[in-house]
Formats: C-alpha cells, structure tokens, sequence
C-alpha cells in the first residue's frame, strides 16, 4: 500500500494507531495510495474516542477490518459510493462470533455516541463484521443513532478489505 508522508505509528487514541484504520491488503496487492487527509485524520479521532476506544476499554483489544477508504480503495472492495470510509467517519470491526458481535453491538447501542451501526451478515447467515460511524466532532448532533442487528450484505461479488 502506498502512502504519503504520514506516520502510520501516530495515535488516534490510547490504544489505536492511524495504521490500524488506513491498513488494506487490496491497497497493498493493487498500489492504491489509502492516506488520510488532516481532516480525515480528525475524523478517525473521534470515531476512536466516540466508538473504538470505549469499545476497547471495555472489551479488551478489538481488530479493525476496515477504516479509512480512498476513493481508489472504495471502489477497488466494492464499497458503495457515499461511505462513511471515504471521510474517515466509519469503521468495520471483526467480530469473531456472534456472541461476541452481540456483546458489541449491545455496548455501543448503550454507551456509544454513533450515526449508523450494521450488524453485517454474509449470505448463509454468517457474521462477518459490525460497521460503524460517527458524524465529524462538529456534526454529531446529526448522529442518527441508526442500528440494524440484522443487515444482510449484499451480494456484489467477492468483498476483500
């Protein structure tokens, strides 16, 4: 994958790193240059402090699937045109069962400053991430507290983040 000039080891939280949310083995296996602007950077920041970082403090280490998307990258997986990936808002986290997924998405329901949040599901049913954003700091009286348990992905080819 390639960057610009950005410290990939620069913290958006206590325990998240930016190339914990800019990390894409499609960018890497394509070229796709995957950087952040600052303002995107900023976005990432608080999606960690809203979301990510209150999920971890409560659960442990958690692994993000999916944060920040360059156009490039958007459309190389697939993503649908108006992402929440494309300005740093969104983010999808691995789950590793649906208990699990469960717990998640039960916490961030309850404790969670969020826009939209998709409990995602494959076509046979298994669990393959939770989706979630969070409307830039200046905006989040916007958030619409959006939260569907039961998303079903749909079917536009092989998907790889």
């Amino acid at each position: 994958m390639k960057t610009k000039e950005i410290d990939l080891g620069m913290k958006l939280s206590k325990n998240f790193t930016l190339g914990e949310f800019v990390r894409s083995a499609t960018a890497e296996r394509l070229g796709i240059d995957n950087t952040p602007s600052e303002a995107q950077i900023a976005n990432l920041r608080n999606l960690c402090s809203q979301v990510a970082q209150p999920l971890r403090d409560r659960f442990g280490p958690i692994l993000i699937n999916s944060g920040f998307r360059s156009e490039e990258l958007n459309e190389a997986v697939r993503g649908v045109g108006q992402s929440q990936h494309l300005t740093g808002c969104a983010m999808d986290i691995h789950v590793k069962d649906v208990e699990t997924g469960r717990r998640y998405y039960e916490f961030i329901v309850r404790h969670c400053q969020f826009d939209q949040m998709l409990y995602e599901f494959a076509q046979k049913g298994r669990v393959i991430w939770l989706h979630v954003s969070c409307l830039p700091e200046d905006e989040m009286w916007r958030n619409r507290h959006m939260a569907l348990p039961n998303y079903q992905v749909p079917n536009r080819g092989r998907r790889r983040l």
